[in-house]
Protein backbone atom coordinates (compact mmCIF):
# COMPACT_ATOMS: atom_id res chain seq x y z
CA UNK A 1 0.00 0.00 0.00
CA UNK A 2 1.15 3.29 -0.78
CA UNK A 3 0.67 5.82 1.50
CA UNK A 4 0.79 9.45 0.91
CA UNK A 5 1.02 12.07 3.89
CA UNK A 6 0.78 16.03 3.00
CA UNK A 7 1.79 17.38 6.41
CA UNK A 8 1.15 20.91 4.96
CA UNK A 9 -2.12 22.24 3.22
CA UNK A 10 -2.85 20.75 0.04
CA UNK A 11 -5.12 21.54 -2.57
CA UNK A 12 -6.06 19.71 -5.62
CA UNK A 13 -8.31 21.15 -8.36
CA UNK A 14 -10.47 19.77 -10.81
CA UNK A 15 -11.08 16.88 -8.45
CA UNK A 16 -13.26 14.25 -9.33
CA UNK A 17 -14.49 11.68 -6.49
CA UNK A 18 -16.72 8.15 -7.93
CA UNK A 19 -17.92 5.48 -5.08
CA UNK A 20 -19.48 2.67 -6.27
CA UNK A 21 -21.56 0.54 -3.38
CA UNK A 22 -23.16 -2.30 -4.10
CA UNK A 23 -27.08 -2.70 -2.93
CA UNK A 24 -27.79 -4.88 -0.21
CA UNK A 25 -30.82 -7.49 -1.55
CA UNK A 26 -30.15 -6.41 -5.10
CA UNK A 27 -27.75 -9.16 -6.83
CA UNK A 28 -27.26 -6.74 -10.24
CA UNK A 29 -27.63 -3.29 -8.60
CA UNK A 30 -25.10 -0.66 -7.96
CA UNK A 31 -25.55 3.12 -6.37
CA UNK A 32 -22.99 5.01 -8.06
CA UNK A 33 -21.90 8.49 -6.39
CA UNK A 34 -20.08 11.39 -8.66
CA UNK A 35 -18.74 14.33 -7.44
CA UNK A 36 -17.08 16.14 -10.43
CA UNK A 37 -15.01 19.35 -11.01
CA UNK A 38 -14.40 20.39 -7.68
CA UNK A 39 -11.27 21.59 -5.60
CA UNK A 40 -10.13 20.19 -2.73
CA UNK A 41 -8.00 21.98 0.15
CA UNK A 42 -6.87 20.08 3.82
CA UNK A 43 -4.56 20.21 5.89
CA UNK A 44 -2.56 17.22 7.33
CA UNK A 45 -4.24 14.62 4.81
CA UNK A 46 -2.95 11.09 4.48
CA UNK A 47 -4.48 9.05 1.35
CA UNK A 48 -3.82 5.41 1.12
CA UNK A 49 -3.73 3.73 -1.63
CA UNK A 50 -2.75 0.64 -3.61
CA UNK A 51 -3.08 1.69 -7.22
CA UNK A 52 -1.62 5.23 -8.48
CA UNK A 53 -1.15 7.01 -11.57
CA UNK A 54 -0.66 10.15 -13.21
CA UNK A 55 0.93 12.64 -16.06
CA UNK A 56 3.34 14.35 -14.14
CA UNK A 57 4.36 13.85 -10.29
CA UNK A 58 7.62 15.76 -8.60
CA UNK A 59 9.26 15.85 -5.36
CA UNK A 60 11.16 18.67 -4.12
CA UNK A 61 14.34 18.09 -1.93
CA UNK A 62 13.88 14.68 -1.45
CA UNK A 63 14.94 12.06 1.50
CA UNK A 64 14.72 8.28 1.34
CA UNK A 65 14.01 6.27 4.19
CA UNK A 66 13.83 2.21 4.25
CA UNK A 67 12.69 -0.16 6.98
CA UNK A 68 12.37 -0.22 10.96
CA UNK A 69 13.12 3.67 11.18
CA UNK A 70 13.29 4.67 14.74
CA UNK A 71 14.27 8.84 14.39
CA UNK A 72 12.88 10.56 11.32
CA UNK A 73 15.34 12.92 11.10
CA UNK A 74 18.42 10.26 10.63
CA UNK A 75 19.37 8.95 7.53
CA UNK A 76 20.37 5.23 9.37
CA UNK A 77 18.18 2.80 8.94
CA UNK A 78 17.90 -0.74 10.31
CA UNK A 79 16.88 -2.91 7.41
CA UNK A 80 16.87 -2.53 3.35
CA UNK A 81 15.56 -4.85 1.00
CA UNK A 82 12.19 -6.68 0.33
CA UNK A 83 11.54 -7.55 3.74
CA UNK A 84 11.80 -4.04 5.17
CA UNK A 85 8.49 -3.01 6.60
CA UNK A 86 8.74 0.40 5.02
CA UNK A 87 9.83 2.35 1.99
CA UNK A 88 9.15 6.72 2.85
CA UNK A 89 10.59 9.32 -0.03
CA UNK A 90 9.45 12.49 2.28
CA UNK A 91 9.69 15.60 0.45
CA UNK A 92 10.07 19.69 1.00
CA UNK A 93 13.49 18.66 3.06
CA UNK A 94 14.68 22.01 4.25
CA UNK A 95 12.03 23.84 1.36
CA UNK A 96 10.98 27.55 2.21
CA UNK A 97 7.43 27.51 3.57
CA UNK A 98 6.12 28.89 -0.08
CA UNK A 99 7.46 26.01 -2.38
CA UNK A 100 5.34 22.69 -2.05
CA UNK A 101 7.16 20.02 -1.58
CA UNK A 102 4.96 17.92 -3.94
CA UNK A 103 2.99 18.89 -7.48
CA UNK A 104 1.83 16.85 -9.56
CA UNK A 105 -0.76 17.35 -12.68
CA UNK A 106 -3.92 14.32 -13.77
CA UNK A 107 -3.29 12.04 -11.06
CA UNK A 108 -5.25 8.87 -10.27
CA UNK A 109 -6.07 6.60 -7.32
CA UNK A 110 -8.37 3.95 -5.83
CA UNK A 111 -8.24 5.14 -2.31
CA UNK A 112 -9.03 2.89 0.08
CA UNK A 113 -8.75 5.34 3.03
CA UNK A 114 -7.84 9.20 3.60
CA UNK A 115 -7.40 10.96 7.04
CA UNK A 116 -6.62 14.76 8.07
CA UNK A 117 -7.44 17.42 10.72
CA UNK A 118 -9.51 19.26 7.43
CA UNK A 119 -10.81 18.80 4.22
CA UNK A 120 -13.02 21.46 2.35
CA UNK A 121 -14.82 20.59 -0.86
CA UNK A 122 -15.28 23.89 -3.23
CA UNK A 123 -16.85 24.28 -6.50
CA UNK A 124 -14.24 26.73 -8.65
CA UNK A 125 -16.02 30.49 -8.85
CA UNK A 126 -18.26 29.60 -6.23
CA UNK A 127 -21.90 28.04 -5.81
CA UNK A 128 -23.01 24.61 -4.64
CA UNK A 129 -21.22 21.29 -4.66
CA UNK A 130 -23.26 19.01 -7.19
CA UNK A 131 -23.87 15.10 -6.05
CA UNK A 132 -24.67 12.70 -8.73
CA UNK A 133 -26.38 9.66 -7.58
CA UNK A 134 -27.06 7.08 -9.92
CA UNK A 135 -28.27 3.21 -10.17
CA UNK A 136 -26.06 0.93 -12.43
CA UNK A 137 -26.13 -2.86 -13.05
CA UNK A 138 -22.86 -4.66 -12.85
CA UNK A 139 -22.29 -4.82 -16.61
CA UNK A 140 -22.37 -1.07 -16.44
CA UNK A 141 -19.24 -0.75 -14.10
CA UNK A 142 -17.26 -3.03 -15.89
CA UNK A 143 -17.90 -1.08 -19.07
CA UNK A 144 -16.77 2.10 -17.20
CA UNK A 145 -13.60 0.36 -15.94
CA UNK A 146 -12.38 -1.88 -18.29
CA UNK A 147 -10.24 -1.14 -21.56
CA UNK A 148 -11.88 0.76 -24.31
CA UNK A 149 -10.43 1.58 -27.58
CA UNK A 150 -9.66 5.17 -26.86
CA UNK A 151 -8.91 5.39 -22.94
CA UNK A 152 -7.32 1.77 -22.04
CA UNK A 153 -8.32 0.36 -18.54
CA UNK A 154 -8.66 2.97 -15.51
CA UNK A 155 -5.30 2.34 -13.12
CA UNK A 156 -4.87 -1.26 -14.44
CA UNK A 157 -8.29 -3.00 -13.98
CA UNK A 158 -8.82 -5.67 -15.96
CA UNK A 159 -4.67 -6.46 -15.77
CA UNK A 160 -3.87 -10.30 -16.64
CA UNK A 161 -3.55 -12.04 -12.79
CA UNK A 162 0.04 -12.84 -12.15
CA UNK A 163 -1.31 -15.67 -9.23
CA UNK A 164 -1.24 -18.29 -12.66
CA UNK A 165 -2.67 -20.82 -9.80
CA UNK A 166 -5.08 -18.34 -8.89
CA UNK A 167 -8.29 -21.01 -8.12
CA UNK A 168 -10.66 -17.99 -6.73
CA UNK A 169 -11.79 -20.62 -3.98
CA UNK A 170 -13.15 -19.14 -0.43
CA UNK A 171 -10.04 -20.99 0.64
CA UNK A 172 -7.76 -18.59 -1.81
CA UNK A 173 -7.74 -15.20 0.20
CA UNK A 174 -4.89 -13.87 -2.60
CA UNK A 175 -6.60 -11.32 -4.68
CA UNK A 176 -6.84 -11.68 -8.44
CA UNK A 177 -6.79 -8.24 -10.23
CA UNK A 178 -9.69 -7.56 -12.73
CA UNK A 179 -13.03 -8.60 -13.58
CA UNK A 180 -16.44 -7.78 -12.49
CA UNK A 181 -16.28 -11.21 -10.29
CA UNK A 182 -12.80 -10.83 -8.78
CA UNK A 183 -12.48 -8.56 -5.62
CA UNK A 184 -13.93 -5.67 -8.15
CA UNK A 185 -10.91 -5.22 -9.48
CA UNK A 186 -9.03 -3.99 -6.35
CA UNK A 187 -5.83 -5.15 -4.76
CA UNK A 188 -6.06 -6.02 -0.59
CA UNK A 189 -4.68 -3.95 1.74
CA UNK A 190 -3.46 -6.51 3.79
CA UNK A 191 -0.64 -8.01 3.88
CA UNK A 192 -0.52 -11.49 3.97
CA UNK A 193 1.23 -11.61 7.43
CA UNK A 194 -1.30 -9.78 8.89
CA UNK A 195 0.72 -6.67 9.65
CA UNK A 196 -0.67 -3.06 9.06
CA UNK A 197 0.16 0.36 7.46
CA UNK A 198 2.30 2.46 9.50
Amino acid sequence: MLVISLEGNARATSFDFRKDVRLPLFQDRWMVININDVTLSGEEIKIFTTQFGGDFIELKNVRLLEGGIKDPNTRSNTQWGPNSNQFVLKGGIDTKPTVPGLEAQEIEAWIHGATGKRITLEKPGGGLVGVDVSYRRTQDLVDFYEASASSGAKLGYGLTDKNIDFDGSINDDRVKRGGPFANDGYFTCSPPDGGGVE
